[in-house]
């Protein structure tokens, strides 16, 4: 809740710094509910680096389709695990 008080303030004040990295896990993006996601969805993002992208790879899973919804200008998906489909496409 204190990060969620510092960030409203930030949307709030022409002066204020918005942080330049947001970092979470992947289960972050799993659940239905999730308040703190919901409050993220307000930010527009130059960036979204997400690791174990592997498990995002069914565009109909909740983690895919909760991860979409984020407004960001570029998204880069890391993963070290061999992905078993032939081709990967990602749009903004």
């Amino acid at each position: 809740m204190e990060i969620q008080s510092e960030l409203l303030s930030s949307l709030r004040s022409s002066n204020a710094t918005l942080p330049d990295v947001i970092i979470t896990s992947i289960t972050y993006f799993q659940k239905e509910s999730a308040t703190d996601r919901d409050f993220l969805r307000k930010f527009n993002f130059d960036y979204l680096v997400c690791d174990e992208a592997h498990l995002l790879k069914n565009a109909k899973g909740l983690r895919y389709k909760n991860l979409d919804r984020f407004k960001t200008k570029h998204r880069l998906l890391l993963t070290g695990t061999p992905v078993q489909v032939r081709f990967l496409i990602v749009t903004d």
